[in-house]
């Protein structure tokens, strides 16, 4: 009997160590928040001044160019602004966070250096004409901190299950989507520094 309740004992100690933080803090949330402010300047800082020809340039015939990177960029903001309002729709969930994958588990294949592949419904379109898609990559950019900025919620409560049982919460969400934008920018600094990049 003795034995039994120290392995309980011993087991609930080490799940108590294993379990995930969902604490919330204000410190969490001005860490998203600096977070899209340093990517939202970034973008800008690499794109602001740019001629139609240098919007346009193609480092290959299948390569998108700058306009058409933000405007993955953009359908990736009302992508993640979905899945934050799918999270909040399903409620908070304490129970599913005590076993979730950590925060750094969660997002590192977003820093992976591997080539990712765009779906199908993210491919840019090309119809929206250059420096439009970095104003809607502002308009966007500030929608979604004002949201992190004006929410109650503790974002590590709140999850999105998918259907091969990897599920974030929306802290990781915006982790996941500022990182991606991190992308991005590489492969805009990389397409400005090719030697025919127009002048």
């Amino acid at each position: 009997m003795k034995s039994a309740f120290l392995c309980c004992l011993v087991m609930a100690i080490v799940f108590a160590a294993s379990a995930q933080d969902t604490t919330w803090t204000l410190a969490d949330k001005n860490r998203l928040v600096d977070n899209y402010l340093r990517i939202q300047k970034e973008i800008n800082d690499a794109t602001k001044n740019l001629s139609v020809a240098q919007w346009n340039f193609r480092e290959a015939d299948s390569a998108w160019n700058i306009a058409e990177v933000l405007e993955h960029l953009n359908i990736w903001q009302l992508i993640t602004q979905e899945h934050i309002r799918f999270m909040f729709y399903n409620g908070p969930q304490p129970a599913l966070a005590l076993t979730a994958l950590s925060d750094s588990a969660a997002t590192s294949f977003i820093y992976e250096e591997r080539k990712h592949v765009a779906p199908d419904y993210s491919v840019p379109t090309g119809q929206i004409p250059d420096r439009s898609n970095l104003n809607l990559f502002n308009a966007y950019c500030n929608r979604i901190v004002d949201n992190i900025r004006n929410s109650d919620l503790n974002f590590r409560l709140y999850y999105r299950r998918f259907t091969d049982g990897y599920m974030t919460n929306m802290n990781q969400a915006y982790i996941i989507h500022y990182g991606h934008v991190d992308r991005h920018l590489r492969q805009i600094r990389r397409i400005k520094a090719d030697r025919r990049f127009p002048k």
